[in-house]
Formats: C-alpha cells, sequence, structure tokens
C-alpha cells in the first residue's frame, strides 16, 4: 500500500493509532479509522475505493446493483429540506439579490429551497455527479422557470479563475470531510477565490468528537468508506492555518434531535420523520442542545469564513 498522508497536518501515516477496525460498505476489509500521531485527526487509512465512480454513481444512496440502501428518496428529501431550515435560521441572513454557489450540491434540494423562498436570488450548483443531479431534478421538480444553473463539474482552478470575486455566498454543507490530502487544501482556497470580499463561506462538516461516537452500534454504521474525515475543532484550526485561513468562526451545531439521541442510546424506534433536529418549544430539547454545544460534543461542526 502506498504512503498515506494526515489529510491535516500532511504527516505520513507509519504507526496506526485505530479508532476503530470497522468501516461501512468497505467490500474487502482494508479500511480502519486511525487519529494521526502527529495532530490526531480522525481519518480513514486503507481507503482505495475509485471517489469519481463513487459518487458519480451516487453509491452513497444507493449499493452497486441500484438499490436503495435506506428508507426512500421522498424521505431523504424531506429530512435534507429539514436541515435546510435549520441552517438558515442559524446563518440568519437575507439571500435576496445575492449570488449563491452551493459546492456539492448533491440532489439540489438547496438550491430549489433558496429560490423558493427568495424571488430574486442567483444560484449556481457544482455537482460531479450527473446521475444525482438527474434523481434531484425528478424528486425536487426542478424545471427551466427555477434559473438553477447545475454545472457537473468540481471546484477546481479553471472554476475559480472565471468566477473569481464573484459570490456573495459560498456553501459547501457535508462536503470537506469527503476530500483527500491532494485536494483539500486547494479546494479551501478555490472557496475563498471566488467569494466576494466581505463575503461569506460556509462550511458543515461532521463533528469527530460526536457524543454518540463511544457507542459501538453507532460507530459501525456512521464510520463509512465515503467520508475519510472525521473533523474536531482543532484539526480545522490546523488546517486553516496551513492554508492562511484567519477570519473565521466555528460553531458547534445538531443535526438530529432528541428523539434520534434515544434511539441509538435505547434502540426505542421512534418514528423516522422524527429524528432531524429542528428548533422547537420543547424546554428539555433546548437544554439539551445547549449542553451538547457547551461540551462540543454535537454531530456537527458549522465553519463561518469572512473574506
Amino acid at each position: 500500500m502506498e504512503n498515506i498522508k494526515c489529510i491535516v497536518c500532511k504527516n505520513i501515516i507509519k504507526d496506526l493509532n485505530i479508532i476503530h477496525k470497522n468501516v461501512r460498505d468497505d467490500d474487502f476489509g482494508n479500511c480502519k479509522v486511525v487519529s494521526c500521531l502527529f495532530c490526531n485527526h480522525i481519518q480513514l487509512y486503507g481507503f482505495v475505493e475509485n471517489l469519481k465512480d463513487h459518487y458519480e454513481q451516487d453509491l452513497q444512496t444507493f449499493d452497486k446493483n441500484g438499490n436503495i440502501r435506506n428508507l426512500n428518496l421522498e424521505t431523504i428529501i424531506s429530512k435534507e429540506k429539514i436541515e435546510i431550515e435549520r441552517r438558515l435560521l442559524e446563518l440568519n441572513d437575507n439571500l435576496n439579490n445575492k449570488r449563491i454557489l452551493d459546492v456539492g450540491g448533491g440532489y439540489c434540494t438547496f438550491a430549489k429551497t433558496l429560490v423558493n423562498k427568495y424571488k430574486e436570488i442567483e444560484i449556481t450548483v457544482l455537482e460531479p455527479s450527473g446521475s444525482r443531479v438527474n434523481t434531484g431534478k425528478k424528486y425536487n421538480g426542478i424545471n427551466e422557470k427555477d434559473k438553477i444553473n447545475i454545472m457537473n463539474l468540481y471546484l477546481d482552478e479553471d472554476f475559480s479563475n472565471e468566477y473569481e470575486n464573484y459570490f456573495d455566498y459560498v456553501f459547501i454543507w457535508h462536503v470537506l470531510e469527503h476530500v483527500d490530502d491532494k485536494n483539500i487544501n486547494n479546494l479551501l482556497k478555490n472557496l475563498l477565490k471566488v467569494c466576494k470580499p466581505n463575503g461569506k463561506v460556509i462550511i458543515e462538516v461532521p463533528n469527530g468528537n460526536d457524543e454518540l461516537f463511544k457507542i459501538d452500534k453507532y460507530k459501525n454504521i456512521n464510520y463509512m468508506i465515503h467520508h475519510i474525515s472525521y473533523f474536531t475543532k482543532e484539526s480545522l484550526e490546523i488546517l486553516f492555518k496551513q492554508v492562511k485561513i484567519k477570519n473565521y468562526l466555528i460553531k458547534f451545531v445538531q443535526r438530529y434531535g432528541f428523539k434520534n439521541y434515544l434511539n441509538w442510546i435505547y434502540n426505542l424506534r421512534y418514528d423516522l420523520k422524527d429524528d432531524m433536529y429542528y428548533p422547537s418549544d420543547d424546554k428539555y430539547e433546548k437544554i439539551w442542545i445547549e449542553g451538547k454545544i457547551k461540551n462540543q460534543n454535537t454531530d456537527a461542526i458549522w465553519i463561518e469564513i469572512k473574506k
């Protein structure tokens, strides 16, 4: 096996500090979840799958035989919509008359939500998987009237040169954890490059210190073949220092609600439609969320970079 570098500090991983030995969807059993001995970043070791094929075939949602892995697409889209409303509340900005870039836009649910919410908005979606875009168009009812500019591209040098200082907001939801050591620094630089001066880059990633990673059954499902990084506040700070990003804010946010948490802890089998977190008047859930934010063990991390 070729030398594998830490995605954050770029040191070669030689001695393995193994966090978990099983990785979901690893057909050959080659992968381990390890932490870097230099910077403590958590990532996969032994990943050999072709990433381009993985995403083009939408193997996050479908298996290699074309069968959906769990739930159904209507449920997946509905969960995305709940997440989007939560994110817009967290952002608390008026996006009307703004130029928006959604990097790794998947089923384009975020873009469709924005064009429905704001009358005057210019939105571009970068999504390398044509099959994922086509599925999203069907289930989100996207058509030419929506005026969503969907491009089957990566955010590379060509795109960033063409759109330098163009977008008011650049969003990248749960994409950074899919990017390897060869591309992650350039991706971060390009995110800033296409953003206007005084604009914002908003990043959300899974939290490597999620409290539920203490539970083996959670590890067995949520350490997965296409998540090659599990970021923490500390590893993000090291990464941003490498690419000279200074003006940023890191916050801890919760994607899944208290009922989902209880499902993992006690296997209570609540209806899955209740598992996404959306701010409510439930004082006990509020106390629970506040405690997780204070202890920095939420399931996700939110990064806001001001250019």
